[in-house]
């Protein structure tokens, strides 16, 4: 609860930390302690990611993906 209460200064925080470090070795201190992330730059990422669970469904105005 107390990190809801208190968002705005963790993002902040998190802002600034990341902010100092350049993306190698941002990457390399989040793998090392185990934080899941997604290292992507763009749609072209996005769209060709593993993780990305795609499914196709019908609605009122037609199908949809």
């Amino acid at each position: 609860m107390l990190r809801v209460k208190h968002r705005a200064d963790i993002e902040s925080v998190v802002q600034l930390t990341f902010s100092a470090l350049n993306r190698t070795i941002l990457v390399e201190r989040l793998i090392v302690a185990d934080i899941a992330f997604a290292d992507l730059n763009g749609m072209a990422e996005l769209s060709s990611h593993p993780h990305l669970c795609r499914i196709s469904v019908e609605t009122a105005g037609g199908h949809i993906e």
